[in-house]
C-alpha cells in the first residue's frame, strides 16, 4: 500500500499493527499515523503515543490534533508537561489547543519564552496558541517577550492576532500593538519587517501610516514597498479612531508601564 494512499483506508488492524511494529521502516510508520490521525482514530494511535522514536511521537502528537476526545487530550497534555524536546512540547501544545483549548492556555502563557534557539518552535506554538485562544490580557505579556531570533515577531502576530479577535476593545490595545510593530521596521532581518508590515496593516493607526510612508521610500526589498502601501490602504480603510489622541495616549502610557513590569526580573 502506497503511504500516500493510507490516509484514504478505513481504519484497519493492519494500519495499527504498522504504526506499533517497531521493525516497520519509520516512513511508514509515520504514514499510519497519519493516516490514523486523519480517521480520528484515537484509539489506535495511544500505544504508539510512549514510543521511544522522537519522530513517530512527533507524528502522533500532529495525528492526536485531529480528534476531539478526552483520552487524546489527556496523552497530549503529558506530553506538554513531561516532554524534554521542546519541538515536541511545541507539537503537543498545538495540537492540545485543537482538542483542549482551556488546558492549553496556561501551558502556552508558561512557555512564551524561548532561552535559546533550541525553544523557538516551542515558543512559537505557545503565542500561536495565545493569539487564537487568548485574551487581551495577554496583549502586554507577548509584547514583553525578549529572546533569540525571531521570538519578539511571533509574539507581535499573536498580539495582533488577539486584538483582531477582540473588536470592542481594539481602541485600547491595537496602539500598543502598532508601537512595537513600527519599531520592528527597522530590524536587519527581511522576514522580521515583512511581519512588522502585515502586522500595521491590522492594527496600525494614522501615525502608523507616516512611519510606513517614510519606510516605503526607503525600504528596498522586492515586494515589501508595495506591502507598505497596502497596510496604509487598510489602516486608512478603517477610518479613524474614535478615542481622542489624549485618550489614547494616557492608555499607551499604562500599557507601557505594565509591559516594563512584565520585562523586570
Amino acid at each position: 500500500m502506497a503511504a500516500g494512499a493510507l490516509g484514504e483506508t478505513s481504519v484497519n488492524e493492519g494500519l495499527s499493527k504498522m504504526a506499533v511494529d517497531k521493525g516497520t521502516a519509520r516512513s511508514l510508520r509515520t504514514a499510519a499515523i497519519r493516516a490514523l490521525g486523519a480517521q480520528r482514530a484515537t484509539a489506535a494511535l495511544l500505544p504508539v503515543a510512549g514510543d521511544g522514536d522522537e519522530l513517530v511521537r512527533s507524528a502522533v502528537y500532529t495525528a492526536l490534533g485531529n480528534g476531539a476526545d478526552k483520552a487524546g487530550g489527556a496523552v497530549l497534555l503529558a506530553a506538554v508537561d513531561r516532554e524534554r524536546n521542546p519541538d515536541l512540547v511545541g507539537i503537543a501544545l498545538g495540537s492540545l489547543a485543537r482538542v483542549d483549548p482551556a488546558a492549553a492556555l496556561p501551558r502556552a502563557r508558561a512557555r512564551l519564552r524561548a532561552r535559546s534557539t533550541d525553544e523557538l518552535r516551542q515558543m512559537e506554538a505557545a503565542a500561536n496558541v495565545l493569539g487564537s485562544h487568548g485574551d487581551t490580557s495577554d496583549v502586554s505579556r507577548l509584547l514583553a517577550v525578549a529572546g533569540p531570533d525571531r521570538a519578539p515577531t511571533y509574539a507581535l502576530r499573536a498580539a495582533a492576532a488577539v486584538v483582531k479577535r477582540f473588536p470592542d476593545q481594539h481602541d485600547a490595545f491595537a496602539p500598543l500593538v502598532a508601537r512595537r510593530a513600527e519599531k520592528h521596521l527597522e530590524d536587519l532581518d527581511l522576514r522580521v519587517r515583512e511581519a512588522a508590515v502585515a502586522v500595521l496593516g491590522t492594527v496600525g493607526d494614522d501615525r502608523s501610516v507616516a512611519v510606513l510612508e517614510g519606510f516605503r521610500r526607503v525600504e528596498r526589498a522586492d515586494g515589501l514597498p508595495e506591502a507598505a502601501e497596502a497596510a496604509i490602504t487598510a489602516i486608512r480603510s478603517r477610518g479613524t479612531p474614535t478615542a481622542t489622541p489624549n485618550e489614547v495616549e494616557a492608555r499607551l502610557e499604562a500599557l507601557e508601564r505594565r509591559l516594563e513590569e512584565l520585562e523586570r526580573p
